[in-house]
């Protein structure tokens, strides 16, 4: 039998400070009572779990908490969601308004909602395969085939040609280098992360993974007004545009033409007062158009309704727009849905605009990357199980000036270091036969002070290539596949203390 919810209540001022709580309160973050709470806990910022709820608190509590879902800390450190409502009891001209949250265990619904969220991006994943493999054989015949007028050039000496199909190689290395860091962004399962990201680059990468989604029948287009920066994770974002193109896609089923812009947008009170969401403020906003057949009246009021489809028995889910819901409250945004000038369907997404980034003074500096004689002593252990990759990384650094000695995997680097090598940074592969690169870190980090560095690299995303877990800041970390520059760069700055 499905147990009740649990709920508790405080009051609070509008900076956060707390007045009071009950008891359930305190059971619900793992206190055994309200007054063992109250004697360690004296503002919400001591219990919200995410750093820029946290400082969105000098906005005043309602900005944070007024119907929204929120992670909390228990007293144990483990996380828990709650949903929260705020009403006011007494107002103060001084702004130290009385508050009281009503909080809402919703645990339990948010862990089933990331399941039927991952299980949905998989299905996305599905869907994309036939377009990604497609366009990974034309890279790859791409590769071979220039591959081949290169080694003819150099045989015949028509070097002209053996440049162009160098750079060609360069080009399409790293077409396909874009197409996975995409697909990796989008397959990540873990919480939202919200940073300050550009809204332009994420929305034209996905763009490119949906052109691979969407038959040729539907034109895509992009547009863009200017540059626009929000607090937001780019794999949700992803996963927003995906399950929105596929509603097109599915509006569309003799083409038509789908439009994704990236605009600044205003929302002000009488917005509010006109369709009862929203906080007056500017946004940053993506809007996506379609040319379809469009919703009528009834079916639009129910959009955000779990489970609810006017597809065929079997041939929707009723998730997706609800998902994008989901998602769009967990970036503290809004969504709306109406339907377009000229006939379709028009979702409107707002996200909050990232604050600007202080400016730096430009110093000039040299260039990064090593050169042989900057650091002439520089011996580096090299520890990747790939040999073709192994060969090519310690020719690129040997030629940089270092003393390179290498390893296939863990076990060997410890058996050289036991031997009395004494290198000055460890390059290791995060997963390698017998011991992968990040046990042999732990290792060495739990040795002390007088062990090397390690710099980690891995095709994974950083966000999961620390055996699942996000790659800590003290641990330098290089994504695959990178140049040489960034990787001769990337050891000079650990080797000289900026990395």
């Amino acid at each position: 039998m499905k147990q009740p919810p649990i709920r508790g209540e405080l009051r609070c001022r509008a900076d956060g400070r707390i007045v009071s709580g009950s008891d359930d309160v305190a059971h619900l973050l793992g206190w055994p009572g309200w007054a063992e709470m109250e004697a360690s806990v004296s503002s919400l910022s001591q219990l919200l779990a995410d750093p820029l709820d946290r400082e969105r608190l000098g906005e005043g509590v309602h900005h944070v908490l007024a119907g929204d879902e929120t992670r909390w800390v228990r007293r144990n450190g483990t996380s828990i969601w709650l949903i929260s409502g705020v009403k006011l009891l007494e107002w103060d001209p001084d702004g130290n308004d009385l508050l009281e949250v009503t909080l809402e265990d919703v645990t339990e619904q948010k862990a089933l909602e990331d399941q039927l969220r991952q299980g949905q991006k998989m299905e996305l994943l599905g869907q994309l395969t036939g377009g990604v493999i497609h366009d990974f054989n034309n890279i790859l015949a791409t590769i071979l085939t220039h591959t081949e007028l290169l080694e003819d050039g150099i045989r015949t000496g028509r070097t002209d040609e053996a440049l162009q199909d160098l750079r060609q190689l360069r080009v399409t290395a790293e077409r396909g280098t874009h197409m996975i860091r995409h697909l990796l962004v989008f397959s990540r399962p873990e919480d939202l992360e919200r940073n300050r990201i550009s809204l332009n680059e994420v929305v034209s990468g996905t763009v490119e993974l949906l052109r691979r989604l969407l038959p040729q029948t539907i034109e895509i287009e992009m547009r863009e007004e200017e540059e626009l920066h929000a607090l937001a994770d780019p794999g949700a974002i992803q996963q927003i545009l995906m399950n929105l193109a596929t509603n097109a896609r599915d509006a569309m089923p003799r083409g038509g033409r789908l439009e994704i812009a990236v605009v600044r947008a205003t929302l002000d009170r009488r917005h509010m007062n006109q369709h009862g969401w929203g906080q007056p403020g500017e946004y940053a906003s993506i809007e996506v158009r379609d040319t379809g057949v469009g919703m009528a009246p009834d079916v639009m009021a129910r959009v955000f309704e779990p489970f609810f489809t006017t597809k065929e028995k079997g041939k929707g889910t009723g998730l997706g727009l609800p998902m994008v819901y989901g998602l769009m409250k967990q970036h503290r945004g809004f969504v709306e849905v109406t339907a377009a000038e000229k006939g379709g369907t028009r979702v409107r997404l707002y996200f909050r605009p990232a604050p600007d980034e202080p400016r730096v003074p430009e110093t000039r500096t040299d260039d990064a990357t090593a050169t042989p004689g900057e650091t002439p002593s520089a011996s580096v252990l090299l520890v990747e199980d790939d040999e073709a990759l192994r060969k090519v990384m310690e020719r690129s650094l040997g030629r940089a000036g270092y003393t390179v000695l290498t390893a296939r995997d863990g076990h060997e680097a410890l058996d050289l270091l036991d031997a009395g090598e004494r290198p000055e940074l460890i390059i290791a592969d995060v997963v390698m036969p017998g011991m992968g690169g990040v046990e042999l870190q732990k290792i060495l980090a739990s040795a002390g002070g007088s062990s090397p560095p390690v710099l980690l690299t891995s095709g994974l995303d950083p966000s999961r290539a620390f055996q699942g877990e996000p790659v800590p800041d003290h641990v330098p970390f290089l994504q695959k596949p990178w140049t040489i520059q960034q990787l001769q760069a990337r050891v000079s700055e650990i080797l000289n203390g900026r990395g």
